[in-house]
Formats: C-alpha cells, structure tokens, sequence
C-alpha cells in the first residue's frame, strides 16, 4: 500500500530553525552594547545529487518501510508531511572588531524503523573566535570547549583581515620556479584559490562582492559585504574575503541566502556569550 496523506510542507523541524529570532532578538538588548555587522542566512545542503534526489530516496525508504512493517503486522505512522529540504541550515553572523561568532544550526531526517515515521536530528552550535583563541559551544548539550571567558573575547586585539601568508605567500611561491608546482597543488586544494570578481550586488539592503570558488566540490560562488565603519574580526574560514557572508552558492554543497543583513549595527555583549545563561560544562581550560 502506498504512503498516503504525505504531502511537501514545511515541518515544525524547520519552523524551529527558520522562524527563530535571531540571538540578538533572544539575548535582548540589556547591558554593553557592541557595533557589529550581522546577517541571518537561511538554506540547505543539496549534496553532488541534489535536494530532490534526496527527498525522493527518503520517501522510498519510508514506502519499503510500510511496505515491510503492513505485511509483518508491525505498526506505522508514516510521516503526513515531507520536509522542504533533507537537509535544512540556517547561520547567524555577528562580526565586531575583535571577535567574532556564528550561531549555526540545522536538521536532518531518517526514517524511525519501529514505525516508519521520521527521526528528525536537530543540531544548535555557535563558534566564538577571536585573536585569543576560539570557544565551541553546542546549545543544546550546553557543553562549551576553548576559551570561554566571561568576556566573550572583549579584551581579544582586533585580527588582521588576511590571515598572514596567505595568498601572498601563495604568489610568491609561484614566482619562484622551485616552488611553482608546489604552489599549484595548494591553490587545487586551498580556499585561497577563490577569486574576486568584479561583480557586486545588493541583498537584504547591503551591497557585496562576489566571490568564485572554484576550490569547493563543485565550484560555485559566494558574495561577502566589506562595507562598514570598521574592519570586523572575521573566523578563520572567511578571513581571506574580510567580510560578512550574504550568499553562497555551491552546486553540491551549501546554498545559502541571507534572510536579514545590516552594518554598523549595535547589538548586547551578551551575543558573544551565550554559555553565561546557565547550565554549561566548560572544558579545555578558559572557561567561566
């Protein structure tokens, strides 16, 4: 017998991710105030099969689940909705002077072999990084690992906007013929292989520069905002671009589109320690 009642539609799962305020909406506006440049991007994983490729192998494996469970006599509860996307995302950035933080969270979907129903795997993180080290939080085991100072990293020196070496070291190497075709490999392997084009756009109100990436599976392109009154402290895996991620766009890989942007923005401290709300394990030393 076929699912029956199934129908696409967003689920609570993503409702949950997508329609949460963003954790300066959460934190409030009490106590310091910080100036940052922020965005909240929604989006999905679509992998080297796609989105839909995806959700069609989900529902055939809930069907051959029905399917077992009907002539074995074992209950089901199949889903009366599918998800959007088999892999939802969503980012929440917030780039100050010297410190950094993205609040990332996420859900996936398997099916429940007791019932053929689905098991949905919520994941809610954040990232604090500065130039005094980087603390992992995992909000929902609330388990912090690093350096998780009180401070949230207020005291950090601001960071350069390249890390050092980068793709000038990078250039070098080529123009050396020693080293050339070693500068060749690390450029196939090495997010420094992105390039700035000249194209720039407007999302959400805020103009960026768009970006090839030929190094991601798949290539693809991303669009990061370098606007603003300052210079912010940005993670590692976005330094080389000095800005705030608006977009991102990789054919097997993340797509992500920013829901809310602004610059020069103020926002309370307390986005940059979110751990301070009680209730968290610290671990590797910094801790509170």
């Amino acid at each position: 017998m076929a699912v029956v009642c199934a129908a696409q539609a967003t689920t609570p799962q993503e409702d949950e991710i997508f329609k949460a305020p963003m954790p300066h909406e959460a934190y409030g506006r009490a106590g310091a105030q910080v100036q940052v440049h922020r965005a909240r991007l929604h989006g999905y994983f679509n992998g080297k099969e796609g989105n839909a490729a995806l959700l069609a192998r989900l529902k055939e494996n809930v069907q051959a689940c029905v399917t077992d469970h009907q002539r074995t006599g074992q209950p089901v509860n199949p889903p009366k909705a599918w998800p959007d996307y088999m892999v939802s995302h969503r980012d929440d950035y917030y780039l100050a002077l010297q410190r950094s933080i993205q609040y990332s969270s996420g859900v996936s979907y398997q099916v429940n072999i007791s019932d053929c129903s689905l098991l949905s795997k919520p994941v809610r993180t954040a990232k604090l990084e500065s130039s005094a080290g980087i603390c992992q939080i995992d909000l929902v085991a609330k388990i912090a690992k690093g350096n998780c100072g009180p401070d949230g990293h207020a005291g950090a020196r601001p960071m350069p906007a390249r890390p050092a070496g980068g793709a000038d070291a990078l250039q070098r190497m080529a123009n050396d013929p020693a080293m050339a075709a070693m500068a060749a490999q690390l450029r196939q392997v090495s997010a420094y292989a992105a390039s700035k084009t000249a194209q720039r756009k407007d999302v959400k109100g805020v103009t960026c520069d768009i970006w090839a990436l030929p190094a991601a599976t798949g290539g693809g392109s991303a669009c990061y905002a370098s606007g603003g009154s300052f210079k912010p402290a940005v993670g590692a895996a976005s330094r080389q671009f000095g800005g705030l991620l608006l977009e991102m766009e990789q054919p097997e890989g993340l797509k992500l589109n920013a829901a809310d942007a602004a610059m020069d923005t103020t926002v309370s401290a307390a986005v940059f320690t979110p751990y301070a709300a009680g209730g968290y394990s610290f671990t590797g030393g910094g801790g509170q």
